[in-house]
């Protein structure tokens, strides 16, 4: 599969967390990140003029990003930009991401990159939020060690993964969401195991499973897993160590009720 490619409009590269989750995962090579020249400007000196970065760091800053990701820069010309129809001051945006062969705009300013303006092109304008939980929802195993390398190297002060996924809850919930409940796949692969041990039906093939209106959930004798009705495809398979996790949001949101009322069950029986 090629690598994607994303131009990272200055609105997300301005958020100091957000930035760093989107910079570390393009240092994973999960997707080639874009900008121009004005793109970074735009965002460096909105740093200073807030007062988050000294002009003295922000240089540095530029020249250390620039040096992490070489291919990054893409110089569009004047010209492009002038035949764009979206909002016009972030054409040059657009220009970028068509310049520089991008499938994707990283953005929160989706306003300004309406479909009948982007369409035509072939490109896709995602919220910085959208875009994290697309990249966790290709690459859920490497998403996750990306927060944890993030959340390790925030040393002054020392950050947990826990704090870490509290900031970028405030701008990117649902991405925050999603990493929280990729751990919890484990306990809810016990609780499955449980319930459908006895109250499970058994297959031809010796596959135990119980059906319920929007999934079925089911073990075997080397895997544990959830099959959604909807797609008809699995989306949580845990054989062994291994685990194939494509849970969404909404599915978690379902599966820790489960869990909950399983547990609260448990408690009743035990009294």
């Amino acid at each position: 599969m090629s690598r994607i490619s994303a131009v990272l409009d200055s609105c997300v590269l301005y958020p100091f967390y957000v930035r760093d989750t989107l910079l570390c995962a393009a240092e994973e090579g999960l997707y080639r990140p874009i900008w121009s020249e004005k793109i970074f400007s735009d965002a460096t000196s909105n740093l200073v003029k807030d007062g988050r970065m000294s002009l003295e760091k922000a240089t540095s800053f530029e020249n250390k990003i620039k040096k992490a990701f070489p291919e990054a820069m893409v110089s569009p010309p004047d010209e492009l930009a002038q035949i764009m129809t979206n909002s016009l001051e972030d054409r040059h945006v657009m220009a970028c991401a068509v310049f520089g062969e991008a499938e994707i705009i990283v953005t929160d300013n989706l306003k300004d990159f309406q479909p009948k303006d982007i369409d035509i092109w072939h490109k896709k304008a995602m919220s910085a939020d959208n875009f994290l939980t697309y990249l966790y929802e290709l690459f859920p195993d490497r998403m996750i060690k990306v927060v944890h390398r993030q959340a390790k190297a925030k040393t002054k002060p020392p950050t947990t993964i826990s704090e870490l996924l509290d900031i970028l809850d405030r701008s990117t919930s649902n991405f925050a969401n999603n990493i929280r409940y990729h751990e919890k796949k484990w306990e809810l692969a016990k609780v499955i195991q449980k319930v459908v041990h006895i109250f499970g039906r058994e297959s031809s093939n010796g596959k135990k499973y119980l059906e319920g209106n929007q999934y079925c959930i089911w073990i075997d004798k080397q895997s544990v897993g959830i099959t959604s009705k909807s797609c008809g495809r699995d989306i949580l398979r845990i054989c062994g160590k291994q685990a194939n996790s494509y849970l969404a949001l909404k599915d978690m949101i379902i599966f820790e009720k489960f869990m909950k009322e399983v547990e609260s069950s448990e408690c009743k029986v035990e009294r």
